[in-house]
């Protein structure tokens, strides 16, 4: 418990940035100039002929690519060179690259963030995601609505998914208001898998794969819309609020690379992504 409480307290530290660096409104201070930022003695900034862009895995392959090839064609306009889309398999996996320098621009889950920053400290945070204006979303527990599962007493002996242990929404959060209530997932729960996604995580719950699970309520909400799914699922928890994900540049990018790709988000308007 006092691990999970932890983590919740380095995420919120990583929030009061993040939500301080809304891609509309400003850059973080630690971006002013590509001056700011300079190599350790004998290290060489990169310069790929193509920039690499990935984002934990919060969606399927599919929806991600949906979701971001527009974005990249965009960066690749604006940074004057080809930029592709990775898709990483997951949320440890996008850490590594980063860290590998295999991923020169990304987006990150604010728990991955501050994991990523432990290893690379480094990493600079260009700009918050935000939706519809927000800029905090909550994480859900939900299961189906014929379940028969009112509340989170209720899932005794039941299966439960989370997503990844790096994922904000779908697993810190929720494990923590889990453990709040006395719930030690390992033993109150007949079988606890991870899905991986949130999207598989959802589809689980809609093919009765497991019982319940913990999402985010984007993710919730994106899956509702889609075929109607949205009427066969209940939220039984809540929690959060979570800053929305970060858009970071790798420690050893090179910092005039970093500039134009900060000037194109701050710029960014979604007519032309």
């Amino acid at each position: 418990m006092r691990h999970c409480r932890q983590l919740i307290q380095l995420v919120f530290m990583a929030s009061l940035i993040l939500m301080g660096c809304q891609a509309e409104v400003q850059a973080p201070a630690e971006l002013k100039t590509p001056a700011e930022s300079q190599p350790e003695a004998g290290v060489q900034w990169l310069e790929p002929d193509k920039i690499v862009f990935a984002s934990t895995p919060y969606f399927g392959a599919g929806l991600l690519t949906d979701e971001f090839q527009p974005f990249v064609d965009y960066l690749s306009k604006k940074l004057g060179r080809p930029t592709g889309l990775r898709i990483v398999e997951s949320y440890e996996e996008m850490i590594q690259l980063i860290e590998s320098k295999q991923v020169h621009l990304g987006v990150l889950s604010p728990l991955s963030y501050v994991r990523a920053k432990k290893n690379q400290p480094g990493l600079r945070l260009l700009a918050s995601q935000d939706a519809n204006g927000a800029t905090t979303y909550s994480a859900y527990i939900i299961t189906r609505t014929d379940a028969g599962i009112p509340d989170l007493q209720s899932l005794k002996s039941k299966r439960f998914a989370f997503v990844d242990k790096l994922s904000t929404s779908g697993y810190l959060y929720p494990m923590a208001e889990l453990r709040g209530l006395g719930i030690e997932p390992e033993k109150f729960f007949s079988k606890v898998v991870y899905a991986g996604d949130h999207e598989k995580l959802i589809e689980w719950v809609l093919e009765g794969k497991v019982d319940a699970g913990a999402t985010s309520s984007s993710a919730f909400n994106i899956m509702k819309g889609k075929a109607g799914q949205g009427q066969s699922l209940a939220i039984i928890g809540k929690s959060g609020r979570i800053p929305y994900d970060a858009v970071v540049a790798n420690a050893h990018l090179h910092p005039e690379i970093v500039a134009k790709a900060k000037e194109a988000i701050l710029n960014l308007n979604t007519q032309d992504a």
